[in-house]
């Protein structure tokens, strides 16, 4: 599993802007595996949000996620979900585009963490 994480000063998604956010692109997916991750995916997250300061998260499936031959789109959807749910439990306002999202624009701060790439592997 693949993210890439945006420090922004603004995310539009699903005509909704959240300010000062972390966008994380859902890159690359085996959600036959990854469905047991969702808890790395949250320490993950957790990582790089705790050292940008913030607590708006955003959740964006990008095409080569949405477009995975393993994906199947109730997995898909139920990954989304559960990573949504276990970072809203952790305190996170958590915002999520849907599936079939295509529409996203935003705008990166330019300081050195504000694009990251992380790759989850299982152990």
């Amino acid at each position: 599993m693949r993210f890439l994480f945006v420090h922004t000063d603004f995310t539009e998604i699903e005509n909704k802007r959240i300010n000062n956010a972390l966008t994380v692109m859902i890159t690359e997916c085996d959600l036959e595996s990854d469905l047991i991750a969702i808890e790395d995916a949250v320490r993950e997250i957790e990582d790089v949000a705790s050292k940008i300061k913030t607590k708006n998260i955003v959740l964006y499936p990008s095409s080569p996620f949405k477009n995975c031959e393993t994906c199947f789109i109730d997995e898909a959807i139920c990954f989304l979900e559960g990573l949504k749910d276990s970072l809203e439990k952790k305190g996170y306002k958590v915002t999520s585009g849907s599936i079939m999202c295509r529409g996203l624009a935003l705008r990166s701060k330019g300081h050195p963490l504000s694009v990251l790439s992380r790759e989850i592997k299982l152990n």
